[in-house]
């Protein structure tokens, strides 16, 4: 009865860890993200004095920045196989659980990704790789059918797309340029302009803008300097890969996650911003209402100044902001991306002190938090619970055994028992014959009651050690004859053991039981099939937990998969 009330509390144990599991999981895998990306919505906007109808003209952009796709070959090197194959599947979740939230509660009328988009894409050579890795970025990625691709996404290209020389060579450079275009580009440039929402985009090579800052063929620049059409009389939105200078220790706001600012720094294959000469050129010549860029993985917010030619704002400022990575393998906690609004009603007849433009920045979920504050936790909880009560259970058995196994497998009960019939000298010797014959007789009668009492006594004992809960009652013991002395009937605890409640019988399974032990242990010995009892319950105690274990795992290995799956269809 004990043993099946303690499996039924234990499998109550086990259901409420699952339920508890299975909520952690929702929480952590859907809710989370349900509620980072719903809390952030697109920005207000004003209304204007000169506004003849009360809803302003909206153009939503979605911007996202350098997502990095990691790659198995290239990314984190120096992680085991086993390592790095697991976290290249955490990040893909993350990434595409994120951007499903993100495109779904959003509806943007257009994207825009400010670069490196594959963490591998100027190291592979061989083009089915590529294709493979581009392949696995659109599906990562999926663009919905209600924004036309090829006037509505905007892809950069980053150091990690094309390289940054000298760090790579020519001819690889020249490859990854091509590929990019080929699979990435919609005018067959790096380079290029559109209008969206009465506004000018123009999106720069910032990557060819450095390199070309030492060769005689600047086409970058060129570009930049023949933007004179009538679209230059729109306000104008630039996007850049790798953000412009700025003095050295600019504070970059609030809301960056690093102490460290962005200053001009270079190593393989990368550069921290664009050089000071041709950022000037680029704020003159196109004069952005705002600028956003990528590369540094976290937030950063700055205003630039420049002369202006307008004599009611002699000091022109301009905004750029640094978008946070949109993968949680970029060395910040919360990744995120920015939503900017574009709402220009009239043409061309903005007024210099008019703002066209709104932006704000999103946080996405915290992942590591989420695994180390919720789920390490719980984990290290489920496996107190379900080994602890087993291992108690496995201490106060092996305490009872040896117990048991100090009193000859029955408890002795320590009374001050009579001696009377081993005391056969009295304080009146006899002496005549009639005496002695009748002493002899009682002795003889008292040596047959010994004999038959120990082989009763001897026979019970063989009972398995097993069955010690059911014969272990307070009105069976076990007397040695040298301890305590034979009872007969005239002794008091002789008549409470007829009147009390004898002990229930072994089971028909405990006797088979018995049997079997019997043959073993005249096969083998007895302290030697003890000792295999003893292995086989702590198996079956080790079985135990594997069981509950493995329950339990199954579970969230299952709501972790429809989890998985789901966001994945």
């Amino acid at each position: 009865m004990i043993n099946h009330k303690t499996n039924k509390t234990r499998k109550t144990i086990i259901l409420i860890l699952k339920i508890i599991w299975t909520i952690a999981l929702i929480y952590g895998e859907w809710y989370e993200f349900y509620n980072s990306v719903n809390k952030c919505e697109w920005p207000s906007i004003p209304p204007l004095e000169s506004d003849l109808d009360e809803n302003r003209v909206r153009f939503n952009v979605l911007i996202i920045a350098d997502p990095q796709l990691p790659s198995i070959k290239y990314s984190y090197p120096k992680r085991s196989l086993l390592l790095r194959y697991i976290s290249l599947q955490v990040i893909y979740q993350f990434i595409r659980k994120s951007w499903r939230f993100v495109i779904h509660n959003t509806k943007p009328d257009a994207i825009v990704f400010l670069g490196d988009l594959l963490d591998g894409g100027v190291a592979t050579t061989n083009e089915k790789e590529y294709e493979g890795l581009v392949n696995r970025f659109r599906s990562t990625f999926p663009i919905p059918n209600t924004i036309n691709q090829t006037n509505r996404v905007i892809y950069l290209a980053g150091n990690h797309d094309l390289g940054l020389k000298p760090s790579i060579n020519l001819i690889d450079s020249n490859l990854a340029k091509q590929r990019f275009i080929k699979n990435w580009s919609n005018n067959d440039k790096l380079s290029g302009l559109i209008e969206w929402g009465n506004h000018t985009i123009i999106w720069i090579d910032s990557i060819g803008l450095i390199e070309q800052e030492k060769e005689e063929e600047k086409v970058v620049e060129s570009f930049i300097k023949d933007l004179n059409g009538p679209e230059m009389l729109l306000p104008k939105v630039l996007f850049s890969h790798i953000p412009l200078w700025r003095p050295e220790e600019t504070n970059c706001g609030i809301e960056r996650e690093s102490k460290r600012v962005i200053k001009q720094g270079k190593g393989i294959n990368y550069q921290n911003e664009i050089p000071e000469k041709v950022t000037k050129l680029v704020l003159e010549k196109i004069e952005p209402t705002i600028i956003f860029s990528g590369d540094d993985h976290d937030y950063c917010d700055i205003i630039h100044t420049l002369p202006s030619k307008s004599y009611a704002n002699p000091t022109l400022s301009i905004h750029e902001i640094s978008v946070k990575s949109f993968s949680m393998g970029m060395g910040i906690l919360n990744p995120g991306y920015q939503l900017l609004t574009l709402s220009n009603p009239t043409r061309y007849s903005k007024l210099p002190e008019e703002q066209t433009t709104f932006e704000s920045s999103c946080l996405l979920p915290n992942q590591i938090k989420i695994y180390t504050k919720l789920y390490l936790p719980l984990f290290i909880i489920s496996l107190i619970i379900i080994i602890l009560p087993s291992f108690i259970e496995k201490k106060s058995v092996k305490k009872l055994r040896q117990k048991q196994a100090r009193t000859n497998g029955l408890p002795i009960h320590r009374k001050n028992l009579s001696r009377n019939k081993f005391n056969f000298k009295n304080k009146n010797v006899l002496t005549d014959s009639s005496s002695e014959n009748e002493n002899k007789s009682d002795e003889e009668t008292l040596t047959n009651k010994l004999i038959s009492q120990h082989s009763r006594r001897s026979d019970s004992m063989s009972i398995n050690l097993e069955q010690l809960d059911e014969l272990n009652s307070p009105t069976l013991s076990y007397h040695s004859p040298i301890d305590s002395g034979h009872e007969d009937d005239s002794h008091p605890s002789y008549t409470r053991r007829l009147t009390s409640k004898r002990p229930a019988l072994p089971s028909k399974h405990s006797n088979n039981h018995n049997r079997s032990n019997g043959l073993l242990s005249s096969i083998f010995g007895r302290r030697r099939v003890n000792k295999w009892t003893n292995k086989s319950s702590r198996s079956f105690t080790s079985y135990r937990i594997l069981k509950e274990l493995w329950s339990l795992s199954s579970l969230i290995f299952l709501i972790y998969g429809i989890i998985w799956f789901w966001f994945w269809w």
